[in-house]
């Protein structure tokens, strides 16, 4: 059980005030995820979260984020070993937890109001280039699913929607045009929505491509209603953020650590100004 006491004082110090202004409920958090502060709970077991639901809920959080589930990870491993995808569907881990404990935290959050959000990895899947096979669920191998490019040019677009990431041997790029592909990652999204889930973190979003860019993935994946979809965009698209920026956000909002760091480096360097941060000087919606 971790205590999180200390961790979250700060937040709920800043967070307290807000309480009698937004009653939505008898935590004061927000109905809607965007609107409030999520906790990223990395590397949580779920039964650990599901025990600090009462303080994370007096902290004032509207939602928790879960790591991936998408592997059988244990005790030993380092946490980037959940960022390998063995498939696209939910697989219990002696580390994070099972199926029936994500449905149970889901069920209990729901008595506080706080949102369960999972992250997911939909970019690739576990791999070698020495052993294609290896590391990855058999129906990986039986059809034009996986890409094995070389590793990811930053600077190029084409590239970062279609070769490794990982380096080295680099991990094989997920087919996301193939619609095989996009109906097993959208069958995933309904097994967690089943479990109870409010919402999606995509990681590596931006090596999804768009239907600009001759992809349905997003569309797809996207389809299926009454969650909250976000994605990360790491160090931003790789393309014209001013067109890409506006097409992501026509299915997930998204997140680009870029904005984060000038936002948080400007408030320690007193030299706050309207290009701070902006995310409309780059086409994207506020």
């Amino acid at each position: 059980m971790f205590n999180i006491k200390s961790i979250l004082f700060s937040a709920f110090a800043l967070l307290s005030m807000s309480f009698s202004a937004y009653a939505d409920n008898s935590y004061g958090l927000k109905s809607n995820i965007q609107d409030g502060v999520i906790l990223h709970c990395f590397d949580w077991k779920l039964s650990d979260i599901k025990a600090a639901l009462p303080e994370i809920a007096k902290a004032g959080f509207t939602a928790v984020q879960t790591s991936p589930l998408q592997r059988d990870v244990n005790t030993s491993t380092t946490w980037y070993d959940a960022y390998r995808p063995y498939d696209f569907k939910f697989i219990a881990s002696s580390a994070l937890g099972s199926e029936d404990d994500l449905k149970s935290l889901c069920a209990e959050a729901d008595k506080y109001g706080i949102k369960i959000v999972v992250d997911v990895v939909f970019n690739h899947v576990d791999g070698s280039s020495s052993n294609r096979t290896a590391y990855h669920d058999s129906w990986w191998n039986g059809g034009y699913y996986l890409r094995w490019n070389g590793d990811v040019n930053y600077g190029n677009r084409y590239s970062i929607t279609h070769n490794q990431m990982g380096g080295g041997n680099g991990y094989p790029d997920v087919n996301s045009e193939n619609s095989d592909v996009q109906a097993r990652a959208k069958a995933y999204i309904e097994e967690l929505k089943s479990c109870g889930v409010d919402g999606i973190r995509f990681d590596a979003a931006k090596h999804s491509g768009l239907p600009s860019e001759g992809c349905n993935f997003w569309p797809t994946v996207t389809s299926v209603s009454g969650l909250w979809y976000y994605g990360e965009i790491l160090d931003g698209t790789g393309g014209n953020d001013n067109t890409l920026f506006p097409e992501y956000q026509k299915y997930i909002s998204i997140t680009d650590n870029g904005y984060g760091n000038s936002f948080a480096s400007s408030f320690s360097s007193g030299q706050v100004n309207s290009s701070i941060g902006n995310f409309n000087q780059r086409g994207a919606a506020t």
